[in-house]
């Protein structure tokens, strides 16, 4: 199944790309003599009016074969003055160059419409335009609040929340007017329409710089972290990762209801039920200490009593506080063993302070900032019950092969925290088609610049060439593409068909631009190059690509030797 899947793809990459320069010829008159899916001895032959098209026996690749007046066919009768005029040769520069172009340009046009298939479905329903969570110290804290309801970005309306993330994601540092709707309460419960002036901060990521607000869809539960031992909430008997369901006899699901049902408290006792998760090791093998196969959290409910700090005389207000309840999000809940977080000394249930001596204002904010200086040692500070500590750590370098077959690299804070989010009521996509061709172009335009970025990374040295991936790769990916469903085999086709069309752009005379460097030499010296220093740089050209190929393979053979090398035994 893996080879029907594998000759699909390439197939239909190849099937499009040559099409692409037989459909631009067709456009401008010029003559195509042969149509060839793969190289080779042809196996399948079907002559048209003046086009062979054929199936060749090695199906990696594909070519379009044009009339030329300056190599006509050894066998062809001479050339009459109108078959000469429908040569390839003899078409002005941007006839020549727009035909160069139609192979790179179809594949760019298939990934879209790939995408645009695979997006189709999921666009029937979207997340609505609300704010559900705002990060401390974010652009957004103090002027968004979770509730708020976004109708306009910069004037334009919007109907879901991806349409906000859009144009946020798409202006750093420059400032965006969010018309939002909020519930205010006083003096009577209203709706309030607002506008708000605010900046994207600008983050670092593998898709370039993107702009961030410090928001969220979801909203966060009611999951709390207690730090101080002394507190009246720790006395009562809660503990970090509570879920606080109901404070006295009131839901509490979200954190922000928690947070509004003991912001007045003068210091009265209230009951706070909550649900406590309990870790089940499922699997654990009866020999020695051997590491259970799964960990599974059971919540047991319970009940406290919990009586906040009474407020300073003529203050009211941050009952949370009083109580000694924040939010779970600073919280490690996981810490992988021998981490470098771990060899410095933090635990699942330590409170993160701060990095460097900077403050650490929410767990996204951390892994946004660290990754912006991935290579340095840092020094973290945390507390434990209260307790200060500190330790220096490093990001984790990770490398790994993609389903594309390409070898990417990142660096990471592996350890996690813990803060679940409410469930949200989906809503109808109003405008279902331009919602799905949107995310497909997004989607497309990300992987144009990841793929240019990379591919320029490695011509500059940044990057090793072991990152080049080859046709085993190829193979294997479309397997595992095809294995996990139809739309994983499509976004699979549309990145490598992205791929396919980048690199025909490379300027390297056996590819489709390197008509661009014959044409450019052509406009400089106002005449054609000659056939022979067309043939040489041809030559060149088809001895790089096969250095290529040979170093891509070698990466594909040693990756399959590390997967498939026997585990040694004690």
């Amino acid at each position: 199944m893996d080879v029907l899947r594998f000759f699909v793809l390439v197939g239909v990459l190849v099937v499009v790309h040559e099409l692409g320069h037989f459909l631009v010829a067709r456009l401008f008159g010029v003559k195509v003599l042969t149509f060839s899916l793969g190289f080779g001895p042809a196996l399948l032959v079907h002559r048209g009016r003046e086009t062979t098209y054929q199936l060749a026996l090695l199906p990696l690749g594909g070519f379009v074969r044009m009339l030329e007046a300056e190599r006509p066919d050894k066998d062809a009768p001479p050339l009459s003055e109108r078959e000469a005029a429908r040569a390839f040769d003899r078409q002005p520069r941007l006839v020549r160059l727009a035909i160069a172009l139609g192979g790179p340009v179809m594949n760019l046009l298939l990934a879209v419409v790939l995408l645009f298939v695979v997006y189709l479905p999921r666009a029937s329903v979207e997340l609505p335009p609300d704010i559900g969570t705002v990060v401390p110290g974010s652009p957004a804290d103090g002027l968004l609040h979770p509730g708020d309801r976004v109708v306009a970005v910069d004037g334009v309306p919007v109907t879901t929340y991806g349409e906000v993330h859009e144009r946020v994601t798409a202006s750093p540092g420059k400032r965006l007017v969010l018309t939002v709707l909020r519930l205010v309460d006083q003096p009577k419960l209203h709706e309030e329409r607002i506008e708000l002036g605010l900046i994207p901060r600008p983050v670092l990521t593998e898709q370039g710089t993107v702009g961030r607000l410090g928001i969220g869809a979801l909203a966060p539960a009611a999951c709390i972290g207690v730090p101080d031992p002394s507190s009246p909430a720790y006395r009562a008997g809660l503990r970090t990762f509570d879920l606080v369901t109901h404070v006295g006899g009131i839901a509490t699901p979200r954190f922000s209801d928690l947070e509004r049902k003991l912001r007045d408290n003068p210091g009265v006792a209230v009951p706070v039920r909550y649900l406590r998760p309990r870790v089940i090791p499922v699997g654990a093998l009866p020999v020695g200490d051997a590491l259970p196969l799964l960990e599974m959290a059971a919540y047991e409910a319970s009940i406290a009593v919990v009586a906040p700090e009474v407020p300073p005389t003529g203050t009211s207000g941050g009952g949370l506080t009083r109580a000694g309840i924040e939010s779970s999000d600073l919280y490690v809940s996981s810490v992988p063993t021998g981490s470098s977080e771990w060899l410095a000394g933090l635990r699942p249930g330590d409170r993160l302070r701060s990095v460097d001596g900077v403050s650490i204002p929410a767990f996204v904010t951390l892994i946004e900032d660290l990754g912006a200086q991935a290579s340095r040692t840092r020094l973290l500070e945390w507390t434990r019950d209260g307790r200060p500590m500190t330790g220096l750590f490093r990001l984790r370098h990770e490398e790994w092969i993609d389903v594309t077959g390409r070898r990417l690299e990142r660096d990471t804070f592996p350890s996690q925290h813990f803060v679940p989010t409410m469930p949200v009521t989906l809503i109808d996509q109003p405008v279902r088609l331009r919602s799905a061709a949107s995310r497909a172009l997004a989607e497309s335009g990300h992987a144009i610049r990841f793929i240019a970025v990379s591919t320029l990374r490695i011509l500059g040295g940044q990057a090793p060439l072991r990152s080049l991936a080859g046709p085993i790769s190829l193979y294997d990916a479309a397997g595992r593409a095809g294995a996990r469903g139809l739309d994983e085999y499509l976004w699979v086709m549309a990145v490598i068909s992205i791929n396919l069309g980048l690199l025909n752009l490379l300027p390297i005379p056996t590819l489709d631009a390197g008509h661009l460097l014959f044409l450019g030499a052509e406009t400089v010296l106002r005449r054609p190059l000659s056939l022979r220093v067309r043939d040489a740089a041809g030559l060149v050209g088809l001895l790089l690509l096969a250095f290529v190929m040979i170093v891509a393979v070698r990466n594909d053979l040693q990756r399959l030797e590390s997967v498939t090398a026997p585990v040694p035994s004690d």
